[in-house]
Protein backbone atom coordinates (compact mmCIF):
# COMPACT_ATOMS: atom_id res chain seq x y z
CA UNK A 1 0.00 0.00 0.00
CA UNK A 2 1.57 3.16 -0.83
CA UNK A 3 4.51 1.75 -1.53
CA UNK A 4 5.15 -0.10 1.48
CA UNK A 5 4.86 -3.63 2.33
CA UNK A 6 4.43 -5.12 6.01
CA UNK A 7 5.59 -8.89 6.64
CA UNK A 8 5.61 -10.86 9.63
CA UNK A 9 3.79 -13.82 11.20
CA UNK A 10 1.24 -12.00 12.57
CA UNK A 11 -0.96 -9.86 11.03
CA UNK A 12 -1.34 -6.83 13.59
CA UNK A 13 2.66 -6.17 13.12
CA UNK A 14 2.66 -6.35 9.18
CA UNK A 15 -0.54 -4.41 9.46
CA UNK A 16 1.48 -1.57 11.60
CA UNK A 17 4.38 -2.09 9.86
CA UNK A 18 2.33 -0.55 6.71
CA UNK A 19 -0.38 1.77 8.03
CA UNK A 20 1.70 2.33 11.54
CA UNK A 21 0.80 1.90 15.26
CA UNK A 22 -3.03 0.82 15.99
CA UNK A 23 -3.45 -0.02 12.87
CA UNK A 24 -4.45 -3.47 13.75
CA UNK A 25 -6.46 -2.09 16.51
CA UNK A 26 -9.90 -4.75 16.31
CA UNK A 27 -7.96 -7.67 14.70
CA UNK A 28 -8.95 -10.91 16.03
CA UNK A 29 -5.44 -12.87 16.37
CA UNK A 30 -5.01 -16.20 13.69
CA UNK A 31 -5.87 -19.27 16.37
CA UNK A 32 -2.29 -20.68 17.32
CA UNK A 33 -0.76 -24.11 15.87
CA UNK A 34 -2.52 -27.30 17.49
CA UNK A 35 -5.60 -25.34 17.80
CA UNK A 36 -9.27 -26.69 16.65
CA UNK A 37 -11.67 -25.06 14.94
CA UNK A 38 -15.00 -24.63 16.88
CA UNK A 39 -17.52 -27.21 16.49
CA UNK A 40 -20.29 -25.71 14.19
CA UNK A 41 -22.61 -28.56 15.40
CA UNK A 42 -22.93 -31.90 17.02
CA UNK A 43 -20.57 -34.41 14.98
CA UNK A 44 -21.94 -38.16 14.26
CA UNK A 45 -20.22 -41.15 15.22
CA UNK A 46 -17.43 -42.81 13.13
CA UNK A 47 -20.28 -45.19 11.47
CA UNK A 48 -22.13 -42.59 10.13
CA UNK A 49 -18.94 -40.60 8.48
CA UNK A 50 -18.11 -44.07 6.95
CA UNK A 51 -21.63 -44.63 5.87
CA UNK A 52 -21.72 -40.86 4.29
CA UNK A 53 -18.11 -41.59 2.49
CA UNK A 54 -19.17 -45.03 1.19
CA UNK A 55 -22.20 -43.20 -0.59
CA UNK A 56 -20.22 -40.83 -2.07
CA UNK A 57 -18.11 -43.23 -3.37
CA UNK A 58 -20.41 -45.72 -4.58
CA UNK A 59 -22.08 -42.10 -6.36
CA UNK A 60 -18.53 -41.45 -7.92
CA UNK A 61 -18.87 -45.44 -9.22
CA UNK A 62 -22.12 -44.59 -10.83
CA UNK A 63 -20.97 -41.70 -12.18
CA UNK A 64 -18.21 -43.24 -13.88
CA UNK A 65 -20.33 -45.92 -15.25
CA UNK A 66 -22.73 -43.23 -16.44
CA UNK A 67 -20.67 -41.72 -17.87
CA UNK A 68 -18.65 -44.48 -20.11
CA UNK A 69 -21.34 -45.79 -20.99
CA UNK A 70 -23.14 -42.11 -22.00
CA UNK A 71 -26.19 -42.43 -20.13
CA UNK A 72 -27.30 -39.11 -19.41
CA UNK A 73 -29.85 -39.59 -17.35
CA UNK A 74 -28.10 -42.06 -15.44
CA UNK A 75 -25.65 -39.35 -14.89
CA UNK A 76 -28.13 -36.97 -13.52
CA UNK A 77 -29.03 -39.50 -11.32
CA UNK A 78 -25.49 -40.08 -10.02
CA UNK A 79 -24.83 -36.69 -9.77
CA UNK A 80 -27.83 -36.29 -7.97
CA UNK A 81 -27.13 -38.87 -5.23
CA UNK A 82 -23.74 -37.84 -5.05
CA UNK A 83 -24.79 -34.39 -3.90
CA UNK A 84 -26.96 -35.68 -1.59
CA UNK A 85 -24.33 -37.59 0.02
CA UNK A 86 -22.16 -34.84 0.18
CA UNK A 87 -24.88 -33.06 2.38
CA UNK A 88 -24.97 -35.95 4.58
CA UNK A 89 -21.46 -36.04 4.92
CA UNK A 90 -21.08 -32.42 5.45
CA UNK A 91 -23.87 -32.70 8.21
CA UNK A 92 -22.23 -36.15 9.51
CA UNK A 93 -19.01 -33.97 10.24
CA UNK A 94 -20.85 -31.50 12.05
CA UNK A 95 -20.56 -28.79 9.61
CA UNK A 96 -23.40 -26.82 7.73
CA UNK A 97 -24.09 -28.17 4.24
CA UNK A 98 -23.30 -26.33 1.31
CA UNK A 99 -25.84 -23.95 -0.05
CA UNK A 100 -27.32 -24.54 -3.59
Amino acid sequence: FGGKIGYDARLDVALSQVFGPGAATGVTPAPTAGATAPATGTPASSAQLQGAASDINAALDRLRAAQRSGDYTAQGGALADLDKAITQFQTAEGAPPNPH
